[in-house]
């Protein structure tokens, strides 16, 4: 009789298997922490070893299955109809048939969806990059893009359809070197933002009575809602940007604060006429998940829901919560953004800070 077991190997193995178990369920905690420790340990000194075993493993025997060793004959499909490698390759699993269809309707869905996407592109970048677009002129440039491709398959097939895709990607590729120093002139007035973040620039004062440090303790642990929230938008940070805004208008600068925005949010823009970029102070409510801090909160995500008042600036959220502040930390911190933009437009385009040459020269000593 033929044997079916291999006694070291399945020994060994059940053994394993367990011991790993039995320690699992008697001591959780401590297996959890060891298997913890493990996998930290592989992926901190052993994880380029893992993956690329993993992938010279599953390569190989992708190409050992379709190569002249396998069973997979895909080259002698592949010289006849290259369109016939994808069935020749499921001919060779279960259920041929079902998974023949399952795999037409995928690329059928793979290709409309492309073509929708692409229609889109063209269409938003037709209208200026509006979103809304009337129906219409989506429909057209999606029928417009099945024209052509029908056009070009009537007119030679598979062949001048590949050709035609050839030819129009040399134009779109200067068009891609164009966006990519886009990009890098982006990436390096982001980097300018960044430095200015992290300068020393003078900040607003705190304040100095004796309960700041009280409040800023209940601001810390406070949990608000969105009611609170946008009350405290509308109380404290609302007259401050009003503040901010009519003082600037009386230095000569357009500014607007904007109310109720599509998500609740109110804004303080100035305006810079020309080129240079206009400075966005915006308040957001933000929904939030508490950390689970007690073994009680687990079950309980619905109360740990709280809304934060964070700040937004032209580039994008700060990741700091201004909840709770006085109308007078408002606007320092409002002023303190608009001195780092100020700093950014001096740095990126070499302006002036508007004044500084009326500015009267120190007197010497020696003068009378």
């Amino acid at each position: 009789m033929k044997r079916t077991l291999h006694p070291p190997v399945f020994v060994a193995s059940a053994a394993f298997t367990l011991i790993t178990v039995i320690f699992a369920v008697a001591a959780p905690s401590s297996a959890q922490a060891t298997f913890s420790a493990i996998q930290e340990w592989i992926l901190r000194n052993a994880s380029w070893v893992y993956i690329l075993t993993v992938a010279i493993i599953l390569l190989s025997v992708v190409f050992l299955a379709v190569s002249r060793y396998g069973d997979i004959k895909l080259a002698r499909a592949v010289a006849k109809d290259s369109s016939l490698a994808l069935f020749v390759f499921l001919e060779q699993l279960p259920l041929s048939t079902i998974t023949s269809i399952i795999a037409i309707v995928m690329v059928i869905v793979f290709f409309v969806t492309s073509a929708d996407s692409g229609a889109l592109v063209v269409d938003l970048l037709a209208s200026n990059g509006a979103e809304n677009s009337p129906v219409w002129q989506r429909v057209f440039w999606s029928l417009l893009m099945g024209v052509v491709a029908i056009a070009l398959l009537l007119a030679d097939g598979l062949e001048a359809l590949q050709t035609a895709t050839i030819a129009s990607a040399l134009p779109f590729s200067i068009i891609l070197l164009l966006a990519l120093w886009g990009v890098f002139k982006a990436l390096k007035l982001d980097a300018t933002k960044r430095r200015i973040r992290y300068q020393t620039i003078t900040r607003s004062a705190p304040p100095s009575n004796r309960e700041s440090w009280r409040r800023r303790l209940r601001n810390i642990v406070m949990m608000p809602k969105r009611d609170n929230v946008l009350r405290f938008m509308n109380d404290i940070v609302l007259p401050a940007m009003h503040a901010v805004a009519s003082e600037l208008r009386q230095q000569g600068y357009d500014a607007d604060v904007l109310e109720k925005g599509e998500n609740d949010e109110i804004s303080l823009e100035v305006h810079h006429h020309g080129e240079y970029m206009d400075f966005a102070y915006a308040v957001w409510p933000l929904e939030q998940v508490r950390p689970v801090l007690t073994s009680d909160e687990l079950d309980n995500e619905d109360e740990r829901r709280y809304f934060r008042a964070e700040v937004f600036l032209r580039e994008g959220g700060q990741d700091y919560d201004i909840m709770g502040w006085s109308e007078e930390a408002v606007i320092g911190d409002i002023l303190d953004q608009y001195e780092r933009h100020r700093q950014y437009l001096h740095m990126v385009h070499g302006i002036a800070v508007p004044g500084a040459e009326a500015r009267p020269a120190p007197r010497s000593r020696d003068s009378g």
